[in-house]
């Protein structure tokens, strides 16, 4: 095996491993009467300036129980791999 596809085997793996390790959980008020969801995706520069405006209580469109989720999945880090760190993402997603 040649030893850019052994890097790259280990990157694929590393993505794999490394994709349940972020995610938050945050119940409002007594959490979601339905199953109805909402997802976007947070960006940021350098892991620290957001680039846009993500609102939740406005994903919750006025509900006052309702469940917010973010993570970084597989896209996230190919993302974050791409642009070699300056840009960062995470799925959020709203359940009321």
């Amino acid at each position: 095996m040649t030893i850019i596809r052994k890097i790259a085997l280990m990157i694929l793996l590393a993505s794999v491993v490394l994709v349940g390790c972020m995610s938050h959980h945050h119940t409002i008020g007594r959490g979601p009467s339905a199953n109805l969801q909402v997802s976007k995706r947070q960006s940021y520069l350098l892991s620290v300036v957001p680039m846009g405006e993500l609102d939740t209580k406005g994903m919750a469109k006025g509900s006052d129980n309702y469940e917010i989720y973010t993570r970084a999945d597989v896209l996230d880090y190919c993302i974050a791999l791409l642009t070699c760190g300056l840009i960062s993402t995470r799925r959020v997603t709203v359940t009321r």
